[in-house]
């Protein structure tokens, strides 16, 4: 695996509070979660949604590195804690990350680049796997860990029990958004060899026995006002394909990112 290293100084910590953020594409998902957390008791103030907005925005953008270049993310993510400029990203995004990681503390910052560490082997073996019970192991590992990087932490908050009832909701919704793009993804992952999955009829009916189980268990957990604005998130997302993009001149230069 290769080493990430950070280095950041005490002008790349900010204030997430007062950050203006433009992001739209990420509001409809980060006010689901506002409006969850609030409603199970949780304390959230504007930065905690400004860092949930930057770290889908910054999962988008590994992830469009990750299917144009096929190759590891871990170089890039050396890159922008380093300071470097990244042709693609928006600086005010990698300047947001970096000061996000400066707030951490070095325990932190290193069960996070672990967990980029173990989602980059995951997506790397994806390619190479051809059995449908070992994709989906593959990408509700992947979900697990992409929800722990959103929690709420919770050691010394007053609110803890709250807290990790949101998280439990968070990893709940992870697994279920992962479970079914991959099965609606299945034959295009399959053509574009990010997965060796065949898409056969077989395989779809093993995928759709995991997303519904998934689909119900969220459900479940989701407070029973905040279905519309859940169902309306989901609807863009998978239905309208209202997913996160960048510009056509970002994903050329993010295709030249070596």
């Amino acid at each position: 695996m290769t080493e990430i290293r950070l280095t950041t100084t005490p002008a790349e910590i900010i204030n997430f509070a007062d950050e203006i953020i433009t992001d739209e594409n990420y509001s409809g998902s980060a006010d689901l979660f506002l409006d969850v957390a609030r409603y199970m008791g949780v304390n959230v103030d504007d930065a905690t949604v400004n860092i949930w907005r930057t770290k889908l925005r910054a999962a988008a953008g590994l992830d469009v590195i990750s299917d144009i270049g096929g190759g590891s993310i871990l170089p890039t993510i050396d890159r922008v804690l380093d300071g470097e400029q990244i042709p693609g990203i928006d600086e005010s995004l990698q300047r947001r990350c970096r000061g996000y990681m400066a707030m951490q503390s070095p325990v932190r910052q290193a069960e996070i680049l672990q967990m980029f560490g173990r989602i980059d082997e995951l997506t790397l073996e994806r390619p190479n796997i051809t059995a449908v019970d070992d994709l989906i192991a593959n990408r509700l590992e992947e979900a697990d860990i992409f929800a722990e990087l959103l929690w709420l932490p919770t050691e010394g908050m007053d609110d803890a029990e709250q807290r990790e009832a949101f998280n439990s909701w968070v990893t709940g919704f992870a697994r279920c958004a992962y479970a079914i793009d991959t099965f609606l993804d299945v034959r295009k992952d399959f053509k574009n060899r990010e997965s060796g999955v065949h898409p056969s009829m077989r395989v779809r009916l093993a995928l759709a026995k995991v997303a519904m189980p998934e689909t119900v268990i969220s459900v479940k957990k989701t407070p029973l006002r905040i279905y519309g604005k859940a169902a309306l998130v989901a609807f863009r997302y998978f239905l309208l394909n209202k997913r996160p993009r960048f510009s056509e001149a970002q994903t050329a230069a993010l295709a030249n990112v070596e």
